[in-house]
């Protein structure tokens, strides 16, 4: 999960009407948003677990949750994290690739999220974080997760769709749900989401040629073209540009 991510959930919880059910004051919330600007995220952590330790803060949900997934030196299946506070140097994917020993938390998000959407199904922080935590860790763990990717990719386009038809979205979010329909082989449902993410972001070469697939799915080869082609150009590196041109050869031999 990016910073950016972060900043969005930041976003949600600020806006009126979602500081529901708070059970933490507000100055330890902006302490703790403050730890966690210094990337203080084991810190962070355990203020929010002092300030509300049996998980009915709706907003601290939220920023535990950014916490354990910007901050995590180590997970083990993504229930349990590595914490550190890190100082101004450090490279935190550094620091996950050298391993190590750090202060180990348990915190199963995708549980404690779930139990506070059974309560308030309309909060769109609590959608949007699910969604966020649960493609990460299909990211990190593929069907070695606690479910299956088709399991973790129905839920993610279904919470990130909720998220984004109800004003909750950015371009991320959006392209999330339809690459999660397009893994669901549903290019009817991808081309949409994704065409709505790339029109926020087209400078994302990724991104455009997943639109292509989804249009060459659902038989729009003009689109389909347009965004390969887009794709191509876009790919500076070169390490989508062979798919992008094979896509487009295809759609010309059809």
């Amino acid at each position: 999960m990016s910073h950016r991510h972060t900043a969005f959930i930041l976003l949600l919880i600020a806006l009126p009407g979602l500081r529901l059910c708070a059970q933490v004051p507000d100055s330890v919330m902006v302490r703790v948003r403050a730890m966690m600007e210094e990337r203080a995220y084991a810190s962070a952590f355990e203020r929010l677990q002092e300030a509300d330790p049996y998980n009915k803060d709706l907003e601290a949900a939220l920023l535990r949750t950014a916490i354990v997934l910007d901050g995590y030196t180590q997970s083990i299946s993504h229930q349990l994290f590595g914490l550190k506070d890190l100082l101004p140097g450090d490279d935190l994917d550094a620091i996950r690739a050298s391993g190590g020993q750090y202060n180990m938390v348990l915190y199963p998000a995708n549980e404690k999220l779930g139990l506070l959407l059974h309560e308030h199904p309309d909060h769109l922080g609590l959608h949007r974080a699910l969604a966020d935590f649960i493609f990460d860790a299909n990211m990190n763990y593929g069907d070695d997760w606690l479910m299956t990717t088709d399991s973790v990719m129905a839920l993610v386009e279904e919470h990130y769709g909720f998220a984004n038809t109800h004003g909750g979205g950015d371009a991320e979010s959006w392209y999330r749900q339809g690459f999660a329909a397009l893994a669901l082989d549903h290019a009817d449902r991808a081309a949409p989401a994704l065409a709505k993410a790339v029109a926020l972001e087209p400078g994302n070469a990724r991104w455009q040629y997943n639109l292509a697939y989804a249009y060459m799915g659902i038989d729009e080869r003009t689109k389909s073209i347009a965004a390969a082609r887009a794709a191509y150009a876009l790919d500076a590196d070169g390490t989508d540009r062979g798919d992008a041109a094979r896509l487009v050869a295809i759609m010309y031999q059809e």
